[in-house]
């Protein structure tokens, strides 16, 4: 027998399947997906088991060891595999290392424990393992596995994974009281002893914050009233505040959409839960919730980004008892193997993620939930593995027969018109559940304002309104979608502009930190004070980024408490968190960010909403820009007076636009102009598109290569559209060029043919289903 392995070696050449030897003992054993050891060339490398078969005429050295008792790869995550090997031109290593979790690639171990009758092991093999608690599976075991292997299946032992990288299992001490002590003088602590006995297995720490002296646990302990056990501790990210949130009765609306849903309970059913803002989508999910619980099975609940998870985590904290664990790359490496573990061995009920948890091997998944399902982040685009959350999602529920619900206020084009020709099941929430009428919303021309004098970034509505506000003691939140200070510098005298080394952008300036980064390459370079063309101290910044946005508020309303939200002022861990804390305590009167204060969060004394630069996103070059931009804007529209009157008013230049226009109307007028321009420009959901990015140092190489590729795919292919430069034509030292496919059905298998055959010398990068280049 022989395996056919993938070597953990990311180098394009190996980027194959190498065959061994399956060792005469392990042949009963070895099953696919599992980890073993192999010799490769003159090293010893970690491999992943992805076929056995019978015959091989190209293996020729063993396999050393078998790491697992239980495959580390399952048959879910196989699916997975064949999906994206399927839909992308990167590596097997690559996709394993998108699929499954950092700690699985490196050093593990597996532990095994009693759980049944032990008469049933045989000696040989009891001797092996600890009574009293689990033991670790090493090499002295190997010849047992067969006997493990049928203990397990009759639930006489249990196999729990456990791994060990950068994070480790934390251990803490904890006491319980020993009833067989011989202690002269425990009398004397007769409240402590009643205490651990109540509360057995607490910290030192622990008891001693219940007002007992240190000195008197460690007493006990040195006279062995009190016994000292090492146990695992559960490094649980906490949040700083969670308020009991009892559960609300549903509207006739909801009631619907929950009765509709909890039918479709262990079926692939998809639902459109289409709500506008402050509906109640989330008491629905939660009450479906407690009805999955009920079942004995588990919920994946995931959000757009990971400033939503510390509010949503707190709010299901306040409504459920069972195990919540959040996986995120904000955790720290500790906490994110925490929650894995947790996961793993089905202790926890409810999973609440973002985009790469779809991937987590999440044991009875009972209901998929995916909030703002709209958002541009569910889609994994510009890197190695390309895919559709949705796509993934659909294979999920399709192996536990689990139902998708995808909410949403303003969903995505091409869900809605799923959802209306039946392939999704459409559910609509109509009303607000705290019954407060929508906010009025203000559309204030710029152009206008700079005719009457006014060049401020505040219309004279919105200043006033801001007034009113901070005078009623409430709050205000301002969304301006930019990062940094200014969009750029520039000297006043020459125009000279500071520009990226590598590429052909504009260095963006950051006051905080007093310097110029590029958007792209991550290249910096101290703030010039000097213009180095013509030698005058008149560089300035040009532009507005979100860090002036908030120092000018700051200066037009010195009385103000103003806070800012954004990737700058979140990126310590925690801080989300105790942004829109402190913001929803009243520490701060406003509250000014970019995007991420659009979604998720509810705050009761948030009457008014500005909204500067309404008509920013409409500039991406983009055929999404549209929509991006009627989602962003109604989502930030519906912050305003969910729990008592609100306005929002919407600044811009270029206010004709039908997505802008819409918002003051409903999603139906959008959704119809935005389907008719989709139809006729030929995008989705009517026609696929793809992009073909090829870069070289050689501009002539570049443009040679893209315009071979382009004549082969117009041979297959209905539209091919380009060479064309991108907006930036110029990035990390290569020259790019675009083609861009348009079909019904493009085959992607036949795409990367071309592109391998006819590519000469470029990088080519494909991207199905682009958002931007």
């Amino acid at each position: 027998m022989f395996a056919k392995v993938i070597v953990d070696i990311n180098i394009p050449t190996l980027d194959r399947l190498f065959d061994y030897i399956i060792p005469q003992e392990d042949i009963e054993i070895l099953k696919i997906g599992m980890r073993v050891i192999v010799p490769f060339g003159f090293q010893t490398r970690l491999g992943y088991v992805i076929d056995i078969t019978e015959e091989s005429d190209k293996a020729n050295k063993e396999i050393i060891e078998v790491l697992d008792v239980y495959p580390s790869i399952d048959l879910e995550q196989f699916k997975y595999i064949e999906y994206l090997k399927e839909n992308n031109r990167s590596s097997l290593i690559d996709i394993l290392e998108t699929i499954l979790p950092k700690e699985i690639f490196l050093k593990y171990y597996q532990q095994i424990s009693i759980i049944g009758n032990v008469n049933e092991i045989s000696q040989g093999l009891l001797e092996f393992l600890n009574l009293n608690g689990p033991t670790r599976y090493t090499r002295t075991l190997k010849e047992h596995r067969l006997e493990i292997d049928r203990l397990v299946r009759n639930n006489i032992l249990k196999i729990e994974r456990e791994y060990e990288q950068k994070a480790k299992i934390k251990y803490e001490d904890t006491i319980t009281f020993n009833k067989d002590n011989n202690y002269g003088r425990i009398s004397n602590y007769e409240s402590l002893v009643n205490f651990v006995i109540s509360n057995p297995g607490l910290t030192r720490a622990e008891i001693v914050s219940n007002d007992f002296s240190l000195s008197s646990v460690n007493t006990l302990i040195k006279n062995n009233a009190f016994k000292v056990t090492k146990t695992i501790a559960n490094r649980d990210a906490n949040f700083i505040d969670t308020k009991l949130i009892p559960a609300h009765i549903l509207n006739k609306e909801q009631e619907n959409a929950f009765k509709i849903i909890k039918k479709s309970f262990n079926t692939k059913d998809e639902f459109l839960l289409k709500g506008i803002t402050g509906s109640g989508k989330t008491e629905v999910y939660m009450q479906l919730m407690k009805e999955v619980i009920k079942e004995e099975k588990n919920i994946l609940y995931l959000v757009p980004e990971i400033a939503l998870v510390a509010p949503l985590v707190q709010n299901l904290k306040s409504r459920f008892r069972e195990k919540i664990v959040h996986y995120n790359s904000s955790l720290s490496s500790g906490e994110r193997y925490d929650s894995y573990r947790s996961i793993i061995n089905n202790e926890a009920r409810i999973i609440v993620g973002t985009r790469s948890s779809v991937f987590l091997p999440i044991n009875k998944l009972g209901l998929i939930i995916v909030d703002e399902e709209q958002d541009s982040s569910y889609s994994q685009v510009n890197t190695k593995v390309q895919y559709e959350l949705i796509d993934i999602l659909r294979i999920k529920a399709n192996y536990f027969n689990a139902p998708i619900i995808l909410g949403s206020a303003t969903p995505k084009v091409a869900t809605m018109y799923e959802a209306l020709n039946k392939d999704i099941k459409l559910l609509e929430l109509t009303k607000r559940a705290t019954n407060q009428p929508l906010p009025k919303v203000e559309m204030v021309d710029m152009k206008e304002e700079l005719k009457k004098g006014n060049s401020t970034i505040f219309s004279t509505i919105l200043h006033n309104e801001i007034n009113d506000r901070l005078n009623k003691n409430e709050q205000i939140i301002l969304l301006y979608n930019r990062k940094g200070y200014s969009s750029f510098t520039m000297c006043r005298t020459c125009s000279y502009t500071p520009k990226c080394k590598n590429c052909d952008i504009s260095l963006t300036y950051y006051k905080s930190s007093d310097d110029l980064r590029c958007s792209y390459c991550n290249y910096k370079e101290p703030n010039l004070k000097t213009c180095p063309s013509c030698n005058k101290e008149t560089i300035r910044p040009i532009g507005l980024g979100i860090d002036q946005i908030t120092e000018i508020t700051k200066r037009t309303f010195p009385d103000a408490k103003v806070i800012q939200m954004d990737s700058n002022a979140t990126s310590k861990k925690g801080s989300h968190e105790k942004i829109w804390l402190d913001f929803n305590n009243q520490k701060y009167d406003i509250l000014v960010g970019t995007k991420m204060v659009s979604k998720g969060m509810d705050f009761p004394k948030v009457t008014l909403v500005g909204i500067l630069m309404a008509d920013l996103e409409l500039k991406a070059p983009t055929y999404l820009a549209t929509e991006e931009t009627y989602s962003l804007l109604t989502q930030m529209v519906g912050r305003s007076g969910r729990h008592q009157l609100g306005t929002s008013v919407i600044q811009g230049y270029d206010l004709d636009n039908y997505a802008i226009r819409s918002v003051k109307t409903n999603y139906e007028d959008f959704y119809k102009e935005a389907i008719f321009q989709r139809q006729i420009t030929k995008y989705a959901p009517f026609y696929e598109v793809s992009q073909l990015l090829i870069k070289n140092k050689s501009y002539l190489a570049a443009y040679q290569d893209a315009l071979r590729i382009k004549k082969e795919l117009e041979k297959d292919f209905e539209i091919v559209l380009g060479p064309s430069e991108p907006i930036i034509k110029f990035i990390k030292n290569e020259y790019r060029f675009i083609i861009t496919i348009k079909d019904k059905k493009i085959n992607v298998k036949k795409v990367y043919k071309i592109i391998d055959y006819e590519n000469k010398d470029s990088n080519v990068e494909y991207y199905n289903n682009p958002t931007l280049i």
